[in-house]
């Protein structure tokens, strides 16, 4: 009924919502001891509360993720090494109008609330999760930072997208690069290359890198298809 309908609305909303955050995440890249980390978990905490008031006979957060994984494809990352050249730099910040443009086509008329529906969202999701784990651990075991092959699988991602939809995305990115400050340019590029140092670090430190991205994984640093 129409209490259902805005339930699925409000579920796409928050997958769209979700693929923002996720892109965000990796764009700002902050360690979990910073003022920002900090305030980036206090702020996702609020959201999860808000969204679960929409869903008290279910877990709307845990759906939305379901359907932004059942929805975006795994794909092999792009084999890049930090920093980004010009053109991969504006793939990565374009992706997460191009993905959310995906969702919203994907998700349109998806009833979440019907049990054959749930299900199929749910087994796909799970074949998804498990393809994005094992492509960042061979990313990684070829030499990439883990850092390197999320980016990597998001701009992936993104030229795997139908070409139109490219193409509207980079129209749009270039837009919000140009107006972006410079510094604030230098502030995103230095975290990304912080983060992927330390990683790089430990990576060359160690022979069992299977075992060092289990151990990030486990740590929090959790894979993100988007």
């Amino acid at each position: 009924g129409k209490d259902m309908a805005n339930d699925s609305r409000k579920l796409r909303r928050m997958a769209l919502a979700m693929a923002t955050m996720m892109t965000m995440n990796l764009a700002l890249v902050v360690d979990c001891q910073t003022e920002e980390g900090d305030n980036l978990r206090k702020n996702s905490k609020q959201q999860d509360a808000k969204e679960q008031q929409y869903f008290p006979s279910h877990e709307g957060p845990q759906d939305a993720m379901h359907i932004y994984n059942s929805i975006v494809q795994p794909t092999s990352p792009k084999k890049i090494r930090l920093p980004l050249s010009d053109e991969d730099e504006l793939k990565f910040v374009c992706a997460r109008e191009a993905l959310q443009e995906l969702l919203k086509q994907e998700a349109e008329g998806l009833d979440i609330r019907d049990k054959g529906t749930k299900d199929s969202v749910l087994a796909k999701a799970g074949r998804h999760e498990g393809a994005v784990h094992n492509h960042l651990l061979q990313a990684v075991k070829d030499g990439m930072t883990l850092q390197e092959a999320r980016i990597g699988m998001i701009i992936a991602q993104f030229e795997s997208l139908d070409a139109e939809l490219q193409r509207k995305a980079l129209e749009q990115g270039r837009v919000r690069v140009e107006r972006l400050p410079e510094d604030a340019k230098k502030r995103m590029r230095h975290n990304l290359m912080v983060h992927n140092d330390i990683e790089r670090v430990e990576l060359e430190a160690t022979e069992d890198k299977e075992s060092w991205f289990r151990r990030k994984i486990q740590a929090g640093a959790t894979p993100v298809v988007a």
